[in-house]
């Protein structure tokens, strides 16, 4: 017995992060070296659930919202602000999946560990539908 493979071209997730800089967040991608300018989200593909051809598949993902180098006393404040866009958003399409944890996250751009909030978010796709 053979299955149909699960085609996962990215689009719901290219579609997450063009939801996400639809407001204050200026960047957002599943790509860490594309995350700038800062305030931005890496989102960050944890585990796929392939279900069936027929449920489409759950993607398991981590948001990471990284506000800059600025050391955590003065970080709380706009990560607060930013967190309340990153909910605005995910609310819409099922909310955190877990808790909110504060992460010192390193990108590409800085050796620097930069204060960042790790977001748990399960990302439920569809199946294209065949004509």
């Amino acid at each position: 017995m053979t299955t149909a493979p699960i085609v996962l071209d990215g689009a719901d997730l290219v579609e997450l992060c063009t939801l996400l800089k639809a407001g204050p967040i200026k960047s957002a991608s599943t790509d860490p070296s594309k995350v700038q300018p800062l305030p931005g989200v890496w989102v960050r593909v944890d585990s796929i659930n392939a279900g069936t051809l027929a449920s489409g598949c759950d993607i398991a993902t981590t948001l990471h919202l990284i506000i800059g180098d600025r050391g955590w006393d003065s970080a709380w404040d706009k990560l607060g602000e930013r967190l309340g866009d990153v909910l605005a958003v995910i609310n819409e399409i099922g909310g955190p999946s877990g808790p909110i944890v504060p992460v010192g996250v390193v990108l590409p751009v800085s050796a620097t560990p930069m204060p960042a909030l790790a977001v748990p978010f399960i990302l439920h796709t569809q199946p294209e539908e065949t004509p």
